[in-house]
C-alpha cells in the first residue's frame, strides 16, 4: 500500500486534532510547518482548512492548506463507513503566537521521546540471541 513520505515528529497519539466543520483527524506526524494526517472527510487539493489542535492544557486552532491527498483505503465497520484518505497539509499565515505553539509541541514530543537512562543502576540489560 502506498504512504506518504513526510518529514516530522511522530505525534504517538499525542495530540488531539478536529477540523473545524469536519471530523476528527488522526494526526501521524508534525513540523513546524506542517501535518501528515488521516481523514474520512473528503478534502480538496489547495483547500484551506481550519484544525483545532490540543496538546496537553494548550490548545489553538490553525489555518493550513492541503497539499496532497491519498487514497488509503475503504472503512467498513460497525462505528464508519466510507473512505480514509492520507493527507498532507502546510500551515498558511501563522501569527507569531502559533508558530510559537508549534515549536513548543515539536519541542516537548521531541523530549518526551528521548529515553530517560538516569534511573538505570545495573547499566543497559541485552542479550544475544542465534
Amino acid at each position: 500500500m502506498k504512504e506518504i513520505d513526510f518529514n516530522g515528529v511522530d505525534t504517538q497519539g499525542k495530540l488531539s486534532v478536529k477540523m473545524l466543520g469536519g471530523s476528527d483527524v488522526s494526526v501521524y506526524r508534525i513540523s513546524t510547518e506542517g501535518m501528515l494526517f488521516e481523514t474520512t472527510d473528503h478534502l480538496k487539493m489547495n483547500g484551506q482548512y481550519k484544525f483545532s489542535v490540543k496538546f496537553g492544557a494548550k490548545k489553538t486552532t490553525l489555518n493550513a492548506k492541503v497539499l496532497t491527498i491519498l487514497w488509503k483505503s475503504k472503512l467498513e465497520d460497525e462505528k464508519k463507513k466510507g473512505t480514509l484518505y492520507q493527507c498532507v497539509a502546510e500551515f498558511d499565515s501563522l501569527k507569531d503566537d502559533e508558530k510559537a505553539f508549534l515549536d513548543a509541541l515539536v519541542e516537548r514530543i521531541l523530549e518526551d521521546s528521548i529515553p530517560d537512562l538516569s534511573d538505570r543502576t545495573g547499566g543497559i540489560k541485552f542479550s544475544v540471541t542465534e
